[in-house]
C-alpha cells in the first residue's frame, strides 16, 4: 500500500512538472519550501524590533563563525591523529623486525646448544634424554639446571646455556612489544578514521550554516532597510564598518597583550631585551603540554630563555612566500599537500612551502608552533607563521605576507589564497620565526 501511494505521490509530481513546463504560470504559483522557508523568515523578522534585528545579525554571525571553527579544528585534529598513526606504524615495524631478530638469535644459541650436547654425549656417554628439555623450543623455561648435567657439560656448556636462556628471555620479551605495538597501531588507524568522520561532519556543518546564516542576514538587512527606510547596501556597508571596528579592537588587544606577554617572558629570563622573542625549539618537540593562559585567546607557552633570533624576511623566508603564491587558487583540502591531494590545508600549504626551502615541518599547526623561534605577534615579519587558538589548542596556521596580510588555506570552500588577519581575538601572542 505504502509502496502504491508513493508511486502516485512520484506519477502527480512528474505530472504537475509537465503542466509547468506547458503553463508557465502555474509553476510560478507554486512555491518551492525555499521560497515558503524565507516567506516564513521574513515574517519573522518584521515582528521584531530594530534592537533584536541588531542582535540577530550578530548572532548569526557568530554562529556561523564558531561553526568554521569547528571545521578547522577538526581538520586539524586528524592531521594529529595522522602524525600519531605513523609514530606507531614506525614503532610496530621496529618493534617486528627487533622481535624477529631476537627470535633468531634464539634459534641459533639453540642450535649451538644442540651441538655442545652432542660433543658432550660423544666425549661423555652422556644420555641425550637428559638433554632434551634444553633443546626443545619452550623448553629452556621449564626445566631446573642440575648438577649432574652441568657436571656433564662443563663450564663452556654451562655458559652457553645461560646465553640460550638469556636469548629465549630476550625473545619474549620483544614479541609481547611487538604485539602492543601491533595493538597501538591498529588503535591509531581507528582513531584516524573517527576523527575523519568528525571533520566530515563539521565540515559539512559548516557549510550548511554558512548557507542558512547568509539567507538569514539577506532577510534581516531587507527588514532593517526598511525600518530605517535606506537601502540593504547601506545597512551592509555599515555592518561591515562595524565589523571592522570590531576587528581593529581585537588587533590593538592581541598585539596588546603579546608585547606583555614578551615582557614577562624576557623579565623571566633575566630582564633582556623582548625583541629576541623566546627560544629555538627547531628540533620540534610535544604537540601539548603545559602552559599559562594570557591574551590573545589562547594557550601561552611557559618562558623561554632569551636566544638571538634571525631578523625574519631572509631568503628562505621569501622563498616559502613565493612558492605559496604559486598555489594560489587551489582547493582547501583535508590533510592536503598539494595536487596529489587535490588541495591544500593550513598546515599542509605552510609544510609544503617550507619544504621548498629544505626546511622540514609536521602536518599539523600545533605540532608547528613548538618549532623555529617564538617572536611577539607584534614583531612579525614575511614569512613568520601565525597561529590561532580556541583557548585549549590550535586549530590554524597562516604564513604572513608582511603588515595585516597573510596567504593561507583557510576552510573548506575557500581556495588557498590571500587574506586579510582575521580572528584577532583568537591569535597566539607569538608568531613562529623559521628563517
Amino acid at each position: 500500500m505504502a509502496r502504491r501511494r508513493r508511486g502516485s505521490l512520484a506519477g502527480l509530481a512528474a505530472t504537475m512538472a509537465t503542466l509547468g513546463l506547458l503553463v508557465p504560470g502555474l509553476a510560478q504559483a507554486t512555491p518551492s519550501q525555499d521560497d515558503i522557508d524565507q516567506a516564513q523568515a521574513a515574517a519573522d523578522a518584521a515582528k521584531m524590533s530594530v534592537a533584536q534585528i541588531e542582535v540577530e545579525l550578530a548572532s548569526a554571525t557568530s554562529q556561523a563563525q564558531q561553526a568554521t571553527q569547528a571545521a578547522q579544528v577538526a581538520a586539524e585534529d586528524l592531521n594529529q591523529s595522522k602524525i600519531e598513526l605513523e609514530e606507531a606504524t614506525a614503532t610496530a615495524t621496529q618493534a617486528k623486525a627487533d622481535a624477529e631478530k631476537a627470535q633468531s638469535d634464539y634459534e641459533a644459541g639453540k642450535k649451538e646448544l644442540a651441538s655442545v650436547a652432542q660433543t658432550a654425549y660423544r666425549e661423555g656417554g652422556s644420555s641425550l634424554d637428559a638433554l632434551t628439555p634444553y633443546l626443545e623450543s619452550d623448553g629452556l623455561s621449564q626445566v631446573e639446571l642440575k648438577q649432574s648435567t652441568l657436571e656433564t657439560f662443563g663450564s663452556a656448556a654451562d655458559a652457553k646455556m645461560q646465553r640460550v636462556a638469556a636469548l629465549e628471555q630476550v625473545a619474549r620479551i620483544m614479541s609481547d612489544a611487538a604485539d602492543k605495538a601491533q595493538a597501538a597501531q591498529e588503535a591509531a588507524t581507528a582513531e584516524v578514521q573517527t576523527r575523519t568522520d568528525a571533520a566530515q561532519s563539521a565540515a559539512e556543518s559548516a557549510v550548511s550554516l554558512q548557507t542558512q546564516t547568509q539567507e538569514r542576514r539577506q532577510v534581516l538587512v531587507n527588514e532593517l532597510a526598511k525600518r530605517e527606510n535606506t537601502t540593504a547596501d547601506l545597512i551592509e556597508q555599515r555592518e561591515s564598518a562595524l565589523e571592522a571596528q570590531r576587528q581593529a579592537a581585537a588587533k590593538a588587544e592581541a598585539e596588546r597583550a603579546a608585547a606583555e606577554v614578551a615582557q614577562q617572558q624576557a623579565a623571566a629570563a633575566g630582564g633582556g631585551s623582548s625583541a629576541g622573542g623566546g627560544g629555538s625549539s627547531s628540533g620540534g618537540g610535544s604537540t601539548g603540554g603545559g602552559g599559562n593562559t594570557g591574551g590573545g585567546g589562547g594557550y601561552v607557552p611557559d618562558p623561554e630563555p632569551v636566544t638571538p633570533v634571525p631578523s625574519g624576511g631572509g631568503s628562505a623566508a621569501q622563498g616559502a612566500i613565493a612558492w605559496a603564491k604559486s598555489q594560489i587558487g587551489w582547493p582547501y583540502v583535508w590533510a592536503g599537500e598539494g595536487p596529489g591531494w587535490g588541495g591544500y590545508d593550513c598546515s599542509g600549504l605552510v609544510m609544503m612551502a617550507y619544504r621548498s626551502q629544505g626546511i622540514y615541518l609536521p602536518h599539523s599547526s600545533a605540532a608547528q608552533y613548538n618549532y623555529g623561534y617564538k617572536v611577539p605577534l607584534s614583531q612579525r615579519q614575511p614569512g613568520d607563521l601565525l597561529f590561532w587558538s580556541n583557548g585549549s589548542s590550535i586549530y590554524h596556521v597562516a604564513m604572513s605576507l608582511g603588515g595585516d596580510s597573510i596567504i593561507e588555506a583557510q576552510i573548506e570552500g575557500v581556495p588557498v589564497g590571500i587574506h586579510s588577519i582575521w580572528g584577532w581575538g583568537q591569535l597566539m601572542p607569538y608568531v613562529v620565526r623559521l628563517a
